[in-house]
């Protein structure tokens, strides 16, 4: 009875079709019973019986497979033949994922093998469902699969980190579909996906616990860790991090702070803290005196105290004109150059005029020849730059980057996926994929995105977008399977390869602000990328077939982009030709904005400089009085010095630029209207005393006095320009050498051309004809100064007659007087200078880069796109690691690069790539490298039957095909000796190497995802000979970049694990490449580039002071003054958001030139004085209290009306304008940065400058007879005047 009680338990059992029985020796399953559907695979018959002995060729067939120790340990199975054959071909399809490491592959077939023929198999497995198969049996569907949790992690453990090169990516997403932990890698592995090559039925697997029923036992298997003792199972570096070497520890780049403050910041607010400090505990120590000695003396002394007069200043006074009697003989003989060079171009003006138009108009001619440069690469890099040339080797060997069409399908309020969104795309992006266009006339085919995409294998276009899982056809999603679907090939791309065979994983194909693992139905964005090739050559016919085809797409994508918002999607895009386009367009459109500058900047010169006509009431004489034809010659002398640089350039090939065009004449312009000013208000100083000379005599002394002022700040501005052309930045080096040579043009004009204009309107004027209209005179005559001569006047009356304009009579009224009030001076310093060391602590806050949406217009499409790659592209730039020159069939070599081979050096690239992933903390390095060396020497494993084969009995001289039938071929390693084994030892070398690379080169990813085609072949690059491969690619990527900083930093990353790679390998020609390197190459040395150039430009111009001043305190105070303009200029930029980049460093050294500009007038005319104003007795003796004083006032009052309407007022009118451009960059760089630099440096030339002057200023000198505004002989008469 005992006996027959089991029998019949297994007799009911298999009437009820269910695993009733778990005991030792008791089957679950065994056999094939049909399949589910005609698509689906067999499935497997319950069956609850005893397992049985395996006949000698199922024997054979289980060691085979799973091994001798398994199959000696299982002589009874629960398998037959048909499943030994299936799972033989289920565990093949998985080798070439996983066979680079032994114990994982050893784990895997460990689950399986003991699942499908372990004699206990009831102990551990119950069937709980079936389903009628298509023969009418009774299959399995459903079973439970009881596992140890421990034996699950250990499995999950040694399987998580294997790579797998040819999607840069991981083994564990294409077997477990990118899963985090073992119970999320045995679940999809045990889901039913018969259709995708999954199980075909559902095995749910059950672990450890509580509620595990009290039968079930578990099997006895061994696990394996990635870094077991055992060497046949120890997996390499890259597959395992336990079998890594650690790298040198290194602290992630943090920039240092106290609390929310940089350190430097920090240490300024201290800094200043305590030098404030300091002066307030010693103004209080003397007002505290003070008050102590005021309280000895009687009310008298206490009265007159209040005047704060010293023996100094009693010096002033007494001894005035001894004190300041003296000549500098440079400034001497400067202004005698001057004034008869101004009394040659106007008593010649005719010839002066006719010389400096045949000159400029001769070099204005050669503009013919100008070349625009519109190629970025060659804007921002030197030809002679290493990055430069290495873009060159990357794109001589492995061919120019991409042309990259890229498109993203958003949902700003939620998921972007629906079953209506799907189906849409499938169509939209079918009509896409057929679009047509014509290059050229002589061309009679359309061309098509077939004619010019990248296809890496056979005709198959690299087309990435989610469609590609499915061929590009939807028939066979339905509304009730496409999540699941989607999900499925999202999971586990290598069952859904598509026709370019390259596994799409799903960060690049749904929009996601994550990194990691993520839902794609939560995914708020679809990217679609079409990848075309490019060509070097513009004129090539690939190259020009593109341009065509990306108008068409662009024009087809923007009538899409109304209908997707309709859809309530929001689609952006961009192809590879719509970057420069879309900035042509604005800078067409900001050549207008800049010609109204410029028209704006003449009418205001031109209503300015006959401002005396607005000072008197309104008739026709007025037009007299008016100079627009003189300020319409300003201009166009500027121009012709513009045109004649370009002209000077031309002659010798330096390129120009749009911006240069752009910003050149705006900038000359602004300094030439400066000097008219001066030259005219100068001339009008001059008439008013010296009514009854020549106006030859007039304009000469006009030029004298000047003249010297102008050079030294043309000078400086010149010298500063031409400093930067030491820069190899091409864009930043032409820009420098076109403002130099403009300037310099501009200023030679200016001193000769527009003299002998100025003085030919001086005539008109005292003709009394009109302006525009000359040869129409009336009657009324016009008259300067006093009718009697020099020598009637009396000396108050000479000294107080004047012609100032508004801006000098409300300076010397109200202005002057109130900031040299001794309780208001102090106060100017310590406001500048908080401002200053404000700004100052601002510095460090200045951002660096340039985004790319600054650059274009504010309505461009392109800035949606960019907006798109920045929230919602998950994947960052691919960068290559670059090896050239190397001989890769030696062993020791080879050794140096590999990584999955026990072999392979401890600091290998490919190891130490792999630990800087890890240092997620510092390293940008995101995604697994791509390793071609490692994947071809894994593709030659005889184990992988399905990846190299020889058709058999061809001597190994024939390649099998794809899908011959495997009785037909024979697999490459399987005979070779030494075979082939984890330590290297017998791989190929030499020539063996090259035979089996050039196989491996061109086998596809199908059926051996190993296959070297779709994933390799654009990475090496052979000989001529094909006797080495001389140049190779390790592809990785990083991770994604969504900042100007993100991208910085990724570039500078990239540079230290290069110099790491080469110290550990001792590779040397090795370098790190990616498209956007090359534009961020400046900023590795950005920040002393710049405060190199500032430095050596302050310097040259601090010698040209000294020389042309004679004053060393004098010239040290411009500096001073120039060098807190430019800290207030930084400080501004981190408030306003302005970064440094090559654009803001251009202007920076605009800046310097420029605040020279504002500040050498004021400082001349503090340093040179007339010998009349020695005795103007006129002055309150409030304002002069000092002769630093005095010569501070005079300075202000004289000059700074045209520092103010001339300078000032003049470039607020020209920059405002430039706050209304289409253009960012205009607005950013431009309008925020010339609009901050006015009102900084007219503030620090008007009030600070004057200022500091009157306290720390240097020695005067008085002018020469040539610039005197009074003649010698009344000089003596004043002098004797006075002393009398």
């Amino acid at each position: 009875m005992k006996t027959l009680l089991p029998l019949l338990l297994l007799f009911v059992a298999g009437l009820v079709q269910a695993t009733k029985v778990h005991e030792a020796g008791i089957c679950a399953l065994r056999g094939s019973c049909g399949k589910k559907n005609f698509f689906g695979s067999d499935l497997p018959c319950p069956d609850n019986t005893f397992s049985s002995p395996s006949s000698p060729s199922d024997f054979d067939l289980l060691e085979q497979i799973c091994g001798k120790e398994f199959a000696d340990t299982n002589t009874y199975t629960c398998c037959d033949t048909s499943q030994l054959l299936s799972l033989q071909k289920q565990l093949k399809k998985v080798d070439p994922i996983i066979a680079s490491c032994p114990a994982c592959r050893s784990n895997f077939y460990t689950l399986f093998c003991s699942f499908t023929c372990s004699p206990d198999q009831s102990q551990f497995v119950n069937v709980t469902d079936t389903v009628k198969s298509t023969t009418g049996e009774d299959a399995v569907s459903e079973l439970d699969y009881y596992i140890q949790s421990s034996w699950a992690e250990e499995f999950y453990d040694s399987c998580k980190d294997i790579k797998f090169g040819a999607s840069n990516g991981y083994a564990m997403d294409l077997i477990g579909g990118g899963a985090k932990n073992y119970s999320d890698f045995l679940k999809f592995l045990g889901d039913e996906k018969p259709l995708l090559g999954g199980s075909p039925f559902q095995i749910n697997f059950q672990y450890s616990s509580n509620s595990t029923p009290q039968w079930v036992e578990y099997p006895d298997n061994p696990v394996r860790a990635c870094n077991d003792s055992n060497p046949d199972y120890k997996c390499a570096c890259s597959d395992c991090p336990g079998s890594c070497p650690v790298l040198p520890s290194r602290n992630s780049p943090k920039q240092c702070r106290v609390g929310v403050l940089p350190c430097f910041s920090f240490a300024v607010v201290v800094l200043y803290s305590i030098v404030l400090l300091g002066y307030i505990a010693y103004k209080t120590s003397r007002y505290t005196k003070s008050r102590t000695s005021l309280l000895l003396h009687d009310d008298l002394a206490l009265d007159e105290s209040r005047y704060d007069y010293s023996s100094e200043d009693e010096q002033f006074f007494n001894n005035e004109f001894e004190y300041n009697s003296s000549y500098y003989p440079i400034n001497s003989k400067l202004e005698e150059w001057f004034c008869k060079l101004g009394f040659f171009c106007s008593t010649s003006p005719k010839t002066v005029i006719f010389v400096s138009l045949l000159v400029s108009l001769t070099l204005t001619s050669f503009m013919r020849f100008i070349e625009l440069e519109e190629d970025p690469v060659k804007l921002w890099v030197s030809p002679q730059a290493e990055a430069f040339q290495q873009k060159q080797v990357f794109d001589e060997k492995f061919g120019p980057f991409y042309r990259t069409q890229q498109i993203f399908v958003i949902n700003e309020t939620g998921p972007v996926l629906s079953y209506d969104t799907v189906k849409w795309w499938f169509e939209k992006e079918s009509t896409i994929l057929s679009l047509q266009a014509n290059a050229s006339d002589y061309q009679s085919d359309p061309i098509t995105l077939q004619d010019l995409c990248l296809k890496p294998i056979n005709d198959a276009c690299v087309v990435e977008s989610f469609t590609q899982y499915f061929g590009g056809d939807s028939s066979s999603l339905t509304e009730e399977n496409w999540e699941k679907k989607l999900t499925s090939c999202a999971n586990s791309p290598v069952n859904c390869l598509p026709s370019f065979q390259q596994p799409l994983k799903k960060s690049l194909v749904f929009g996601t602000d994550q990194l990691g693992d993520f839902d794609i139905l939560k995914s708020n964005a679809l990217v679609i990328t079409l990848v075309v090739n490019n060509s070097n050559d513009v004129n090539s016919t690939q190259f020009q077939n593109s341009l065509a085809w990306e108008k068409v797409l662009e024009s087809h994508l923007l009538d899409l982009k109304e209908e997707s918002a309709q859809r309530g999607l929001k689609l952006s895009f961009s192809t590879e030709s719509s970057l420069q386009k879309e900035l042509n367009k604005s800078t067409n459109t900001d050549i207008n904005i800049i010609v109204i500058s410029y028209l704006l900047m003449f009418l205001y010169a031109a209503v300015a400089l006959g401002s005396n006509a607005i000072n008197r009431e309104w008739s026709l004489t007025s037009l007299v009085h008016t100079r627009f034809t003189l300020g319409l010659s300003g201009i166009i002398i500027v121009l012709l010095s513009v045109s004649s640089s370009a002209g000077f350039w031309s002659i010798f090939g330096l390129k120009s630029t749009l911006i240069i065009a752009e910003v050149i004449p705006f900038l000359v312009l602004a300094i030439g209207v400066d000097n008219i000013f001066l030259i005219s208000h100068e001339l009008n100083t001059v008439n008013m005393n010296y009514s009854t000379e020549s106006i030859p005599l007039r304009v000469s002394k006009a030029m004298g006095k000047i003249g010297p002022s102008i050079l030294l700040s043309s000078s400086s501005q010149v010298f500063c320009f031409a400093l930067a052309t030491v820069v190899s930045m091409p864009a930043v080096r032409n820009f420098a050498a076109y403002c130099t040579m403009a300037v310099f043009f501009n200023c030679i004009l200016q001193t000769t051309a527009f003299v002998s204009l100025l003085t030919l309107d001086q005539i008109r004027l005292e003709d009394n004809r009109l302006d525009v209209f000359p040869f129409v005179k009336v009657d009324r005559g016009v008259q300067f100064g006093n009718s009697n001569n020099q020598e009637g006047l009396i000396i108050d009356e000479l000294l107080d007659t004047s012609n100032d304009n508004v801006f000098s009579e409300l300076i010397k009224k109200y202005y002057a007087p109130f900031i040299f009030n001794k309780n208001i001076k102090p106060c100017i310093l310590a406001v500048f200078g908080t401002f200053t060391i404000f700004c100052l602590s601002l510095l460090p806050e200045v951002q660096f880069g340039l985004d790319q949406r600054i650059a274009l217009p504010r309505d461009s499409f392109l800035i949606d796109y960019f907006d798109g790659i920045y929230n919602y592209l998950g994947v960052g730039p691919p960068t290559y690691f670059v090896v050239d020159g190397m001989n890769v069939t030696e062993r020791s070599n080879q050794q140096k690069l590999c990584g999955r081979f026990s072999t392979c050096e401890e600091f290998s690239l490919v190891n130490v790539l792999e630990q800087e992933r890890k240092r997620s903390e510092i390293s940008t390095i995101y995604e697994p490298t791509s390793s071609w060396i490692d994947d071809f020497f894994l593709w030659l494993n005889p184990d992988l039957t399905d990846c190299c084969k020889f058709r058999k009995g061809t001597n190994q001289t024939e390649i099998c095909p794809i899908y011959a039938p495997s009785r037909q071929c024979e697999v490459c390693y399987e005979n070779h000796e030494p075979g082939w084994n984890i330590t290297m030892e017998g791989l190929p070398q030499g020539e063996e190497f090259m035979k089996y690379f050039d196989i491996w080169i061109e086998s596809p990813s199908d059926p051996c995802p190993l296959g070297g085609k779709a994933p390799y072949s654009s990475s090496v690059f052979t000989d001529v000979n094909r006797t080495n491969v001389e140049s190779f690619v390790f592809r990785t990527s990083h991770v994604p970049l969504r900042s100007q900083d993100d991208f910085i930093r990724a570039y500078k990353e990239s540079l230290r694990i290069t110099n790491e790679v080469k110290e550990y390998t001792g590779i040397k020609d090795l370098f790190a490449y990616s498209p956007f390197y090359i534009f961020f190459v400046q900023y590795a040395s950005i920040v002393k580039l710049t405060f190199s150039l500032v430095a050596a430009a302050l310097l040259v111009i601090f010698l040209f002071a000294v020389t042309l001043l004679g004053s060393f305190a004098s010239a040290l105070i411009l500096i001073l003054t120039v060098v807190m303009i430019l800290i207030d200029m930084g400080g501004i930029m981190a408030l306003w958001g302005i970064n440094l980049n090559a654009v803001s460093l251009v202007n920076i050294l605009i800046c310097v030139g420029l605040s020279v500009e504002f500040c050498t007038h004021i400082v001349r005319g503090f340093t040179i004085g007339d010998p009349a104003i020695n005795f103007n007795t006129s002055l309150d003796t409030t304002y002069a209290f000092s002769s630093k004083q005095s010569r501070a006032f005079k300075s202000l009052t004289t000059i700074g009306g045209s520092v103010f309407g001339g300078i000032t007022l003049t470039k607020i009118v020209g920059v405002t304008v430039l706050a209304f451009t289409r253009s960012q960059i205009f607005e950013v760089y431009y309008f925020r940065m010339w609009f901050s630099l006015v009102v900084l440096a007219s503030l620090h030339s008007l009030m600070f400058l004057p200022v500091i002057l009157s306290y720390a200023g240097g020695r005067g000198y008085i002018s020469s007879s040539y610039a005197s505004l009074v003649s010698d002989e009344l000089i003596d008469r004043l002098q004797e005047q006075t002393l009398d």
